[in-house]
């Protein structure tokens, strides 16, 4: 089997034109790269495919019926590459996505309507998880992450900036005090975040101050961001929840934002997909779609 399909083109290429100068001309490259590919060939075939004269190059026996099948398998290639463009220009199949469970379900849930309206022919998997999903080895389209720097080995697009605040109900604050300063939190019930790298401090952030970092405690944990949001509203305690799931909760007086001239890390929402030469339609319309309804002059959930 011929290892380099590339050879079996500039040889077509050489026959058609009867001539390395115009066979080199019409691929753009020198006439001794020509020749050296033909050569090599000729080589690795075992048989001699050209007659070459100081006058005209003319095809051999063997050059002739190795011809035939070179256009043939070249045909069918470009047939191939035909259709492989058509399948990546077009916006239909399936378009697998994963995103973040709270974010999932309290932000991205309500603008895929609008995506798969522009998008008739097209279906989507979305799946909610919090671990770190593999792209790639889980076949995942997009993904959507908050963090403050994506994985480098994929392409991000930034959609928006998240900022995380300290939250707890009203009827807790009046029970206990409400804090003045970030170490004041360690007297108060914490209610973690368990997937969290470190659960037991929390860093406070304020422009111009060094961070600051607080031991924290609770009598509970949690994996899920609206869990916790409904237990600090019932008056357990303090948490860290990110602006985007909070704010409908502030607005309505559920929760009181404490220590609002700090925060945590402000983290960015991305878009991520893998990275090739060729980003698929379908996953380029959807990062479109996302940066156009999350950017941040766009989004309600700004405290």
């Amino acid at each position: 089997m011929i290892a380099d399909l590339n050879l079996l083109v500039t040889f077509a290429r050489v026959a058609e034109q009867e001539s390395f100068t115009a066979a080199a001309r019409r691929m753009g490259v020198s006439k001794s790269v020509v020749s050296r590919q033909v050569t090599a060939l000729e080589a690795e075939m075992g048989v001699r495919l050209l007659h070459r004269t100081t006058r005209k190059l003319s095809l051999t026996e063997a050059g002739a019926a190795v011809l035939e099948r070179c256009q043939r398998i070249i045909a069918e290639a470009e047939e191939a590459e035909i259709a492989a463009t058509h399948l990546e220009n077009a916006v239909s199949g399936t378009l697998r996505v994963t995103a973040p469970m709270s974010f999932g379900i309290s932000q991205l849930g309500r603008v895929m309507p609008g995506f798969l309206r522009a998008h008739p022919n097209l279906s989507v998997d979305l799946v909610f998880d919090d671990r770190r999903v593999d792209l790639v080895e889980e076949g995942f389209d997009v993904g959507v992450r908050i963090s403050a720097m994506p994985d480098s080995s994929l392409i991000a697009r930034t959609l928006t900036p998240i900022r995380s605040c300290l939250v707890g109900a009203p009827s807790y604050f009046d029970k206990v005090g409400r804090p003045a300063h970030p170490h004041d939190v360690r007297d108060l019930n914490c209610v973690r975040y368990s997937l969290a790298d470190q659960q037991n401090y929390w860093m406070f952030h304020k422009r111009g101050v060094e961070p600051v970092r607080v031991p924290v405690a609770g009598s509970i944990t949690s994996n899920n961001g609206e869990a916790t949001l409904d237990m600090i509203a019932g008056g357990l305690g303090v948490a860290y929840l990110p602006d985007f799931l909070i704010a409908d909760a502030v607005r309505a007086g559920r929760v009181e934002m404490v220590l609002s001239d700090w925060d945590a890390a402000t983290y960015g929402c991305h878009a991520i997909y893998a990275s090739r030469r060729h980003v698929p339609t379908k996953v380029r319309f959807f990062v479109d779609y996302l940066a156009d309804v999350f950017a941040p002059d766009r989004v309600g959930w700004r405290l």
